[in-house]
C-alpha cells in the first residue's frame, strides 16, 4: 500500500505521508499542507516554529516552501513524542530547513528560540488540544513571535476547546492581534501580531 499521495498534480513536489505508523487521523489534512506551503511561500518567513509535528505532514509542506524560498529559512518542529518524524523529514531531503526536537513544548520552544537567536515569524500550533494544552501553547508562542509575526492553528472549528483557548488567549491580550478564522473543515486561526 502506497503510503504518500504525490502532490505534483497541484504543483508541489513534497508528498504527503497518510499516518505511516501510528494510524491516527492527527495528521493535517491535504488542504491544510497546501495551505501552510502557500503561506509560507507568500510570506517567504526565516524563522518558523511547528508545535505538534506528529509524523511530518505539515512540516514537510512548510519545509518544502522554505526550500523553495531560497532565502534561508528554517522550521523548528517539536512533539512531545517520536513518530519517526526526523526519520521521515530526511527521507525527503529537508533535513537542512526543518530541526525537529522531541520534549515538551515550553521549555524546549524557549531553547529553539534561543538557538535560532531572535523571535520567529511564524508559528503553527497543531498539537494538544485540551484547552489548557491549546492555551499554553498560544501563549508561548506570543513570547516568542516577533512583532508583525504570525500564529497560525489548527482544528479552532472542529475542536470547541481550541475555539475557547483561542478566545481566552485574546481576551487577555485585546488589541495585539489581527485574528482570522479560516473556515476548512477543521479550521485554521490567524492570529497576526500588532
Amino acid at each position: 500500500m502506497d503510503k504518500t499521495v504525490d502532490q505534483t498534480k497541484w504543483g508541489l513536489s513534497w508528498k504527503r505521508p497518510k499516518a505511516m505508523k501510528y494510524h491516527e487521523n492527527w495528521a493535517v489534512e491535504e488542504e491544510t499542507a497546501n495551505f501552510l506551503y502557500g503561506i509560507t511561500k507568500m510570506v517567504k518567513p526565516l524563522s518558523f516554529l511547528e508545535i505538534g509535528t506528529f509524523e511530518g505532514v505539515s512540516a514537510s509542506a512548510i519545509g518544502e516552501a522554505l526550500k523553495e524560498n531560497g532565502n534561508g529559512g528554517k522550521l523548528y518542529t517539536i512533539d512531545y513524542k517520536d513518530y519517526g518524524q526526523k526519520e521521515y523529514i530526511k527521507s525527503i531531503g529537508l533535513e537542512e530547513y526543518i530541526e525537529c526536537a522531541i520534549g515538551s513544548s515550553p521549555e524546549i520552544i524557549l531553547q529553539m528560540r534561543e538557538k535560532n537567536g531572535k523571535d520567529f515569524d511564524m508559528a503553527f500550533i497543531d498539537d494538544g488540544h485540551a484547552y489548557e494544552d491549546a492555551l499554553r501553547d498560544i501563549s508561548v508562542c506570543d513570547k516568542t513571535i516577533r512583532q508583525h509575526g504570525y500564529i497560525l492553528g489548527h482544528d479552532v472549528i472542529n475542536v470547541p476547546a481550541v475555539n475557547d483557548a483561542l478566545n481566552t488567549f485574546l481576551a487577555e491580550y485585546p488589541n495585539q492581534y489581527e485574528k482570522l478564522i479560516v473556515a476548512s473543515y477543521d479550521g485554521i486561526f490567524i492570529l497576526r501580531k500588532l
